[in-house]
């Protein structure tokens, strides 16, 4: 609430700029159908997927109890996954095994151990499973665009 409005109008029309000079790996030209958001540059199509993938995300995070930490650790997450796509640090593939122990552990908090061991480890490896498939393929397949959905399911979870 507190940025001067030509300093807005400036970010917009520099993300704008952005959205329509960005060059796609694969186009010979940049393509007229991107946008801007969270400085990343995304198609119109990818927009609507990923924000497909925030509800699917809001949904899990209900069904499974998982934190706010865990998905705000999410971004972090990210961001080593994009760094490891551009080739960047070696540390940056860890965010492969760091997924998968703090998902796990996330799994953990929400299927208390009730029951028999088994029943009790099985619904946490079908757990895993479930959140694999969303949230690790989404960060495998978008990198650094997953931000999007983590972004925009955080910000409808706020209070006004």
């Amino acid at each position: 609430p507190g940025i001067p409005i030509r300093q807005m109008a400036r970010q917009a029309e520099s993300a704008l700029d952005e959205a329509k000079h960005h060059h796609p790996k694969g186009h010979a030209r940049p393509p007229k159908n991107q946008v801007t958001l969270w400085n990343t540059v995304i198609s119109w199509d990818d927009l609507s997927r990923l924000m497909d993938r925030s509800e699917r995300l809001g949904t899990l995070q209900e069904q499974y109890k998982l934190s706010g930490g865990y998905v705000y650790g999410l971004l972090s997450l990210v961001d080593m996954a994009a760094e490891e796509y551009r080739g960047g640090r070696p540390e940056a593939a860890l965010w492969h095994s760091r997924f998968s122990y703090q998902t796990y552990r996330a799994v953990e908090r929400a299927i208390e151990n009730k029951g028999s061991l088994n029943d009790t480890l099985q619904k946490r490896k079908n757990a895993f499973a479930v959140l694999s498939s969303e949230i690790y393929e989404g960060m495998s397949h978008y990198r650094e665009r997953y931000r999007i959905p983590i972004f925009y399911h955080l910000y409808q979870q706020r209070d006004a």
